[in-house]
């Protein structure tokens, strides 16, 4: 019975101290945000952030305040959107804002965004940042990236859609792209595999993927050899098998629920 008794007051003081940490967590975000706004501080300052590192000529970031104003809610600007119920930035379209200038590494502070839309701005050759791994949608095409794409890339394994084309961005190893599972579009456009003579190994092995878009790759010679092989047949190489020369530029694309290709 004693024990009994004793079991019974460790969960009931347990109890008590889980409500008591939840009330300070739900004070603390209400604190921190003065109770009038949403978004958590330390997002709003990441937004802030990096809005500070760029050219904003056509006015599309207007609506996102300013360091001084606490009383501003960052889940109410241009582009952003944040979860009903936690208030985390879980999205960020600035595509097609023709912003200018450098991509802030307070980028990466958003560690809850799902979606992230950064396409058609000039980020003046930055690196590519591949650290938000629960990053479902992620489109850098044409906004002027360069250099390498980072081998981590694949750590974002939980993509459903990746876009990096025309940018200024190469690749010798795409491996990475092993770590996609679910991946449905990729694009890699104008970007520089020439010596990525993997590409179709590893390619082949994208059992998710409905769109692909390789144009202006510079893509490495196909081995004869590996149009023969069975297992490049899911699901690329009903893309090539009807040519047996080199292709550099080719465009797949969804129809229903078959994988095609087009020459472009």
């Amino acid at each position: 019975m004693k024990c009994f008794r004793l079991l019974a007051l460790l969960l009931f003081l347990l109890l008590v101290v889980l409500t008591f940490m939840s009330i300070l967590v739900h004070s603390s975000h209400i604190n921190n945000t003065n109770g009038s706004v949403r978004c958590w501080d330390r997002e709003r300052q990441a937004l802030l952030s990096i809005k500070d590192e760029l050219v904003d000529t056509y006015g599309q970031l207007t609506s996102w305040g300013n360091h001084d104003d606490k009383k501003d809610d960052c889940c109410e600007w241009r582009g952003v959107h944040c979860h009903n119920r936690s208030n985390h930035v879980t999205q960020l379209n600035l595509g097609f804002s023709q912003l200018q200038g450098n991509i802030s590494t307070s980028l990466l502070e958003l560690q809850h965004l799902r979606y992230l839309d950064l396409s058609y701005n000039d980020f003046e050759y930055a690196p590519i940042l591949a650290s938000l791994t629960k990053l479902r949608y992620l489109n850098l095409a044409r906004a002027n990236f360069s250099g390498p794409i980072p081998h981590r890339i694949g750590n974002l394994s939980k993509l459903l859609y990746f876009d990096i084309s025309y940018n200024d961005c190469y690749s010798e190893n795409i491996d990475w792209v092993l770590s996609f599972d679910s991946l449905e579009h990729l694009g890699l456009s104008s970007t520089n595999l020439s010596k990525a003579t993997n590409w179709l190994q590893a390619l082949s092995k994208l059992a998710s993927i409905k769109e692909l878009y390789l144009a202006n790759g510079d893509l490495p010679e196909i081995p004869p050899s590996l149009l023969t092989q069975k297992s490049m047949v899911p699901p690329l190489l009903p893309f090539l098998i009807s040519r047996q020369t080199l292709i550099h530029q080719f465009r797949c694309y969804s129809v229903g629920s078959q994988t095609s290709a087009a020459l472009i």
